[in-house]
């Protein structure tokens, strides 16, 4: 199995603030790769500096063989590389079709019709909600299309940042099912999230982020046995 992402040396400043400490970091294809870390710890910084809306002060990020450090965020989206972010930030006015057409803008000119089967297939509530205005959705499917919306570029490298955020036991359960079930389709996955636990169950492998540096690191079902994880993150359970 290839490795799809490599970050060696990568150091993010926010003016003065040091954020991110010499992060080396591999995801390899068709992986699911998580990092868990407290608030602050610098996680969706990181994936800031991948998706080039913050640019690093040092190190490389190098995609499929090719650096895209430096790179602006459109190039890195048409490079294969989407980011579904903390807090949905889908657009509430539009509707569920249009948000959606908003995620395939790689895409100008083709027919997205095979696109929103893709998603459709994932997350059928949003065939039933296809016209209907993204902000009346319940915070649930609301979810369901950030996904959505990132899989319309229908990318290589999916990066999800905090997926559960704010849902249900139940819910949260249902997208980390949904999320096995885009790595099956292919799609190489790198998660942040709160839900330490839930998110060691699905992770091949796994990065712990300690105030900008990784702490950390093995297959997710070593960490979930890992006594300072557990005492950590795992509620001591």
């Amino acid at each position: 199995m290839s490795m799809l992402l490599e970050i060696k040396g990568l150091n993010t400043f926010y003016g003065n603030l040091h954020a991110l400490w010499d992060i080396d970091i591999s995801v390899k294809e068709g992986n699911i790769v998580t990092l868990i870390g407290s608030n602050g710890a610098g996680k969706s910084t990181l994936l800031k500096s991948i998706s080039g809306t913050v640019r690093p002060r040092s190190g490389e990020i190098i995609f499929d063989g090719r650096s895209i450090i430096g790179k602006p965020a459109s190039y890195i989206v048409k490079e294969g590389i989407t980011l579904s972010p903390e807090g949905r930030q889908i657009f509430p006015r539009m509707s569920v079709e249009e948000n959606l057409r908003m995620g395939a803008y790689t895409h100008k000119g083709k027919d997205y019709s095979s696109l929103f089967d893709r998603v459709f297939s994932l997350f059928p509530i949003l065939k039933e909600r296809f016209g209907q205005q993204a902000g009346t959705l319940s915070g649930g499917e609301q979810q369901m299309l950030a996904i959505g919306r990132a899989l319309m570029s229908s990318p290589r490298l999916l990066m999800l940042d905090e997926p559960s955020l704010g849902l249900s036991p139940l819910l949260t359960e249902t997208i980390f099912q949904l999320i096995t079930e885009i790595k099956q389709q292919g799609v190489t996955i790198l998660l942040i999230e709160q839900n330490a636990y839930m998110a060691l169950s699905v992770a091949d492998y796994s990065y712990v982020l300690e105030n900008g540096r990784i702490s950390m690191e093995g297959k997710g079902s070593d960490l979930l046995e890992d006594e300072k994880v557990i005492s950590s993150y795992l509620g001591g359970v």
